[in-house]
């Protein structure tokens, strides 16, 4: 991944204060930048200074790996009678009304509230089949 393309370029350095044991470092990504099929990394690794003193090798450095890719969520096929086959169309829309992706705990929380918004999700595809998604011709519990 290069710095200020795909993402924000972060500080050259980053202080984590004394005494603690993580800290966060927040990266914005620039999805439009992504091409679909490549998967982006970023490194970052810890120096060691005079106030810090790095322990084993291994924890010294990480890789976060980025794509703009939108697979198939695990709980898809919780929902899939109602659904159908996976289109990323679809959880775009959903993601989009939503606000967010979702994970199962949510589907387990939120089922019904979540099926509403895919319900929008269906009624905006209903009105735009150019795009060509589907959803089965089923009854809705919502």
């Amino acid at each position: 991944a290069q710095a200020g393309q795909h993402y924000d370029a972060l500080e050259e350095t980053r202080t984590i204060p004394a005494g603690a044991s993580s800290t966060t470092i927040p990266v914005r990504v620039h999805r439009l930048e992504l091409e679909d099929e490549t998967v982006y990394t970023l490194r970052l690794e810890l120096v060691e200074t005079e106030d810090f003193r790095l322990g084993v090798i291994e924890g010294r450095a990480v890789s976060v790996c980025f794509t703009n890719r939108l697979d198939q969520p695990d709980w898809w096929t919780e929902l899939s009678h109602w659904l159908g086959e996976y289109n990323v169309r679809k959880y775009q829309k959903f993601i989009e009304l939503w606000g967010s992706p979702i994970t199962k705990e949510d589907i387990e929380e939120n089922k019904y509230a979540i099926l509403r918004v895919f319900k929008e999700v269906k009624l905006y595809f209903e009105e735009n089949p150019v795009y060509g998604v589907t959803f089965p011709d089923v009854e809705w519990p919502v």
